[in-house]
């Protein structure tokens, strides 16, 4: 039996910890009712009141915050800086993004933090293909210096032997540079956004892009750009749409974006690699939406593979802020491997 999803690595780090600036205020939590957070102006500043757990980074989102108490931060009215953004979502600063700020905030916001994917993909290194075993950073370690420490890792050189990956549904490189993080080599990246591709290029100037549409991509032509056979690649990596089961949106079954996970189910098929990774947002397995997993997950099983589902929090995976996703892992039936 394999574990296949990483454990607690870290516990939930306080936003003042990651260079928001800002003037940080105790409160004690019985003068809250609610965790939404709340906002009120006092003269020219305003202050974010976040209770217990932190906030899940997103466009309209809140700041905040930490777990075992409650603090406020109080600064001025004004939009927080792309540095910060990156810091919060565990970017470190020399990563670069493309485009206006809206457009940043944007594909920082929607992207899986990529410290959340190093540590699910270290795990998957460990006990698929002999990587080194998952371990948490030093507790003396800062958060920035986490951030330092990840990055030096994405930068160090790869060995030929080294564990392979092919991302679709890329965006602008978040699952990508946590991959990057855990020693993997990246063979292709798909995105048929501009910005997106745009953003990717900027960091990954070695990775050959599709950049289209991937229902057009044949399964040959991804073979061909990756330079791999059927069952050579290690492991496959996609986060289609959530959009349409998303619980801030209208949540609707008839989606077309709905169905783009089976656009990933048919490369699953034709690159038939070792692992899969699939990531999405827990409104999947939520009232009417239960149908659609259910379909993903036979999908799936059906293209040859074990597959488990877990929901996991990146707050408790050096990320600081609460966000939940849904990681679906597979792994190939014939490599005898079971997963727990």
């Amino acid at each position: 039996m394999i574990d296949l999803f990483p454990g607690v690595l870290s516990r939930p780090i306080p936003l003042k910890d990651t260079g928001f600036i800002g003037e940080w205020i105790g409160i004690s939590s019985d003068r809250l009712n609610s965790n939404v957070s709340k906002r009120y102006h006092k003269g020219r500043k305003r202050r974010f009141y976040v209770k217990d757990i932190p906030f899940a980074l997103t466009k309209d989102g809140a700041f905040g915050c930490r777990r075992s108490d409650v603090f406020v931060m109080e600064c001025e009215e004004r939009k927080p800086h792309v540095i910060e953004l990156k810091n919060i979502h565990s970017y470190p600063i020399y990563y670069k993004f493309n485009g206006s700020y809206d457009k940043q905030w944007e594909r920082i916001g929607n992207s899986v933090p990529p410290l959340f994917m190093a540590a699910i993909a270290r795990q998957i290194k460990y006990v698929m293909f002999g990587g080194k075993p998952l371990t948490p950073y030093p507790r003396t370690m800062t958060y920035l210096g986490i951030l330092e420490a990840a990055w030096q890792d994405h930068l160090a050189p790869r060995e030929e032997n080294t564990s392979t990956v092919i991302s679709t549904f890329a965006g602008g490189g978040g699952s990508s540079l946590g991959y990057s993080m855990a020693g993997y080599r990246e063979l292709l990246a798909v995105e048929w956004d501009d910005n997106a591709v745009a953003t990717f290029k900027l960091n990954f100037p070695d990775v050959p892009v599709y950049h289209g549409d991937i229902a057009k991509l044949s399964v040959e032509e991804c073979l061909r750009l990756a330079g791999v056979e059927p069952g050579e690649l290690d492991l496959l990596d996609g986060s289609p749409p959530c959009q349409g089961v998303s619980i801030i949106g209208k949540r609707m079954l008839n989606d077309p974006r709905n169905q783009l996970f089976r656009e990933f189910a048919r490369l699953l098929r034709g690159l038939k690699p070792k692992v899969f990774v699939m990531e999405n947002v827990p409104g999947l397995v939520e009232g009417k939406m239960k149908l659609l997993f259910a379909e993903i997950m036979r999908e799936l099983k059906a293209s040859g593979y074990q597959v488990k589902c877990k929901k996991l929090n990146a707050m408790y995976f050096n990320v600081p802020q609460s966000r939940k996703r849904l990681i679906f892992v597979g792994v190939r039936e014939d490599l005898g491997k079971v997963a727990s």
